[in-house]
């Protein structure tokens, strides 16, 4: 093995660990017990890391496997880019944030063994502290003038109602117990006594603290926020690996909403028989008959609709993945 080729298995390795959420996504079963560890001893010891790697890197000769030094310069410095923005700060998002991340871990961390059952409750007794973690951080960004937006914060508190009404058997995180049902007392025990109010004292957090506070949503974007424009042209760099200034970049989405907007107004009149951009939104959003009137509907179509992309990807794809897409309900 070269030494790139060490290095390149080192970070990683180091990624993985520091992500051992998506480490069990990919199959490695190695961090079933625990979650990423955003305490500011926690990033700090990440940054040493990627600092470390990137040194090694730099000391290498050049010349070899130009292809990987590429890709491993880029994963470093678009991990480091996450790193410095510093999104957890302020960012309160009602797809993906921390009350949505942990609800889905179960859909991707089956058990089979009494070891991976044991992983998982240690998994779930992490959770409380990642909340708590997940509150200080914003706490930390409320201090430095750094806030979520209105309307994002107020989904987020909807979504945690919504949750803490619900009796702990039905919650999401409560599902591994139909698996292993050695487990459930305890995994409903964990839920109820443990995770429960973390999410409760989360959900204060926000309607107490940082609502009050939140950015008017008429200005969502980070260049609204102490660092945000360094932020933002970071994570304009790591999204597209290009050194294309933030301007030009948002300069090609006016042109491409524009675009998109073209083709909205030519449709709608074609198949609504409507002759402007505000009559074919209008109709889009407001007839019944365009819109799914159950739940069901909505899952029947997201499955019809990934049977015809499987049945396509062998046009498109020479290797084909092993593991099936689902939907979930």
């Amino acid at each position: 093995m070269s030494e790139l080729d060490r290095l390149a298995a080192d970070y990683w390795e180091a990624f993985l660990e520091r992500h051992p959420v998506h480490a069990t996504s990919l199959g490695d079963r190695r961090f079933d017990d625990r979650l990423e560890d955003d305490s500011p001893a926690g990033r700090a010891a990440w940054a040493r890391q990627l600092d470390e790697l990137a040194q090694r890197l730099a000391a290498l000769p050049e010349g070899g496997d130009t292809v990987t030094r590429a890709a491993l310069a880029e994963a470093l410095r678009t991990d480091r880019a996450f790193l410095d923005a510093d999104l957890g700060s302020f960012s309160v998002d009602p797809m993906d944030g921390i009350q949505v991340a942990l609800l889905g871990i179960p859909s991707y961390q089956p058990l089979r063994t009494a070891a991976e059952a044991d992983a998982l409750l240690a998994r779930w007794r992490a959770m409380p502290a990642a909340l708590d973690v997940a509150i200080e951080r914003l706490r930390a960004g409320l201090r430095d003038g750094r806030t979520g937006v209105a309307t994002p914060v107020a989904k987020v508190i909807e979504q945690i109602d919504d949750l803490l009404a619900r009796p702990d058997a039905d919650w999401p995180l409560a599902t591994p117990g139909e698996q292993a049902p050695e487990i459930r007392d305890e995994l409903h025990r964990v839920i109820g006594e443990e995770i429960r109010p973390a999410y409760q004292r989360y959900r204060s957090f926000l309607a107490e603290e940082l609502a009050p506070h939140a950015r008017p949503d008429d200005r969502p974007g980070m260049l609204h926020v102490p660092g945000g424009e360094d932020g933002y042209r970071l994570l304009a760099r790591a999204h597209t690996s290009l050194d294309t200034p933030p301007e030009e970049i948002h300069a090609i989405g006016l042109a491409e909403i524009e675009r998109i907007d073209g083709e909205f107004v030519e449709l709608g009149a074609r198949l609504l028989d409507t002759d402007d951009l505000a009559a074919t939104l209008r109709t889009l959003r407001e007839d019944p008959a365009l819109h799914f009137a159950t739940r069901d509907e909505v899952f029947e179509t997201a499955v019809r609709s990934l049977a015809r992309a499987n049945a396509a990807i062998p046009a498109w794809f020479g290797r084909l993945p092993k593991a099936p897409c689902e939907v979930v309900r």
